[in-house]
């Protein structure tokens, strides 16, 4: 961690010196709650100690935090959140793959087409990890049989024994 924080405080360092000495400042869009306002809070202290200046907007961000749950298991879904039509930094070559995939006529072509935008997407670096998906789950000690679902959807009348 030290030596990517020490790689960061130098690339920043060289870009404010071809800047004029100029702050580096990053929007950050997050949703409304509690644990984003911490989410918040614990990046901007990160950011800081190499030398960014986060600031909070509702939209328009040059960062932009997508937490959502997936309605369904596709993975046009998950490649459409980091598309151009999302309004995000995005690869135009992808995005027409994208749009492509969805009028093609069989299933076969529509994930050869999403086979081919997924590269492009993730080599365009538009789309930053902060951490793995994470879903949590409480449940009551009565409820049998809970299993985790891809989606974080539980139908919890079949979870209890009676």
């Amino acid at each position: 961690m030290d030596a990517r924080r020490d790689r960061a405080l130098g690339t920043i360092a060289r870009w404010r010196a071809q800047h004029g000495d100029k702050p580096v400042r990053l929007s950050v869009a997050l949703p409304e709650g509690p644990g984003m306002d911490l989410l918040f809070v614990a990046l901007s202290t990160q950011y800081r100690k190499i030398g960014v200046e986060l600031e909070r907007v509702e939209r328009k961000a040059d960062l932009t935090l997508i937490d959502e749950v997936a309605p369904y298991d596709s993975v046009s879904w998950y490649l459409g959140q980091v598309s151009c039509a999302r309004g995000v930094h995005c690869d135009e070559k992808a995005e027409e793959l994208l749009k492509a995939s969805v009028s093609t006529g069989t299933m076969q072509d529509r994930l050869n087409l999403l086979g081919e935008a997924e590269p492009l997407i993730q080599a365009h670096g538009g789309f930053i990890p902060l951490a793995t998906p994470v879903r949590w789950s409480l449940v009551a000690r009565r409820l049998n049989a809970f299993a985790p679902t891809p989606r974080a959807h539980h139908n919890l009348r079949w979870l209890i024994k009676e």
